[in-house]
């Protein structure tokens, strides 16, 4: 990844210059240089994780793609399930971001859940990687893991609930949202999104923005 969101092209241009493992860019401070150790071994794992699966992932195939010693590994992570939990921790605050501050940007509230929606599909649809951690491997990290990846979920109902709200107090909707519809169109609108990402179609994923923006505003008209 090249995005400064979720990576950094800087990282990858000093991949090039300093290839092989150990090696650094010695015209860093120590601050940078450790930085850019950090997001590139994120990165990294986050191919790996994506590619391999968790379950499949070894440090050995994290440090190779990231062109890194173990010994800068295990200084900035603890183990694989350490390095799996701040991937996610990057992405999910990131994703976040982009649909709120989507959403939030118009003043209508369903121009707000189109903007929102359709910034959601296509962060999926340009990262896939990232969305599979997120959406599958994330998970298989333990109960912990599996319960943070539901409160974080629950914080996009959460916003679509709020939206829908403010269309019903401005008379669009005639029906009054509830948690539990809402809760349930959002899950159904998150299965979509892995079964595109599992099945490799995440680039047809913004086509489906309008399709799904009428499921969800249906439901209340």
């Amino acid at each position: 990844m090249t995005d400064p969101r979720y990576g950094s092209e800087l990282a990858v241009a000093r991949t090039k210059k300093t290839s092989g493992r150990g090696k650094y860019d010695r015209t860093m401070s120590a601050a940078q240089r450790q930085a850019d150790q950090r997001t590139k071994l994120l990165d990294a794992a986050t191919h790996v994780f994506a590619t391999t699966g968790y379950l499949g992932a070894t440090v050995e195939g994290i440090v190779e793609r990231a062109g890194m010693s173990r010994r800068t590994y295990y200084e900035h992570f603890v183990d694989l399930r350490d390095v799996l939990g701040q991937v996610y921790d990057r992405a999910a605050m990131v994703s976040l971001t982009m649909v709120s501050s989507s959403a939030r940007a118009h003043d209508d509230p369903f121009d707000a859940l189109r903007a929102g929606l359709a910034a959601y599909l296509m962060a999926a649809a340009t990262y896939p990687d990232v969305a599979r951690v997120m959406f599958k491997e994330y998970r298989l990290g333990g109960t912990d893991f599996e319960a943070r990846y539901q409160r974080d979920s629950a914080h996009y109902a959460e916003l679509l609930l709020e939206l829908l709200q403010q269309a019903h107090a401005r008379k669009k909707l005639k029906r009054a949202p509830t948690e539990l519809v809402v809760f349930t169109l959002t899950k159904g609108i998150e299965a979509v999104a892995i079964r595109a990402i599992l099945k490799g179609e995440h680039k047809k994923l913004p086509n489906l923005a309008d399709e799904l923006y009428e499921m969800l505003v249906g439901a209340f008209r």
